[in-house]
């Protein structure tokens, strides 16, 4: 019987070291997101590259790019990216955050790792 027991605990042990137990997995999900607003004047472009291990997200990138002829909208969205991500950054770190107005659009690139 003790043979026995010690041969499916010895079987067992190389099950699991052959078999790859823990073995972490990468992946990538990305989610794109296009909107056009006609009346406040502006379109949205945005991307969110997620990257997660067995579950659980390990960083996020968000590319947003709005764009519109009125520049007082682009102000708006600009001024209001920068508040929300620097609020972000400050209550759980972790972002880096590069927001560009150039006029025609408004370009936010933010790097979140978790």
């Amino acid at each position: 019987m003790k043979k026995i027991v010690c041969g499916l605990i010895v079987l067992g042990g190389m099950t699991l070291l052959l078999s790859g137990c823990g073995k972490e997995t990468a992946q990538t999900m990305t989610c794109t997101l296009t909107q056009k607003d006609v009346v406040n004047q502006y379109e949205l472009d945005a991307t969110y590259v997620v990257n997660y291990k067995n579950d659980l997200v390990t960083d996020v990138e968000t590319t947003e790019i709005v764009t519109s002829d009125d520049t007082t909208v682009l102000d708006s969205f600009e001024q209001q990216l920068k508040q929300i991500y620097q609020a972000m950054q400050d209550n759980y770190g972790g972002y880096d955050i590069n927001i560009q107005n150039d006029g025609q659009k408004v370009t936010s690139i933010v790097k979140i790792d978790y």
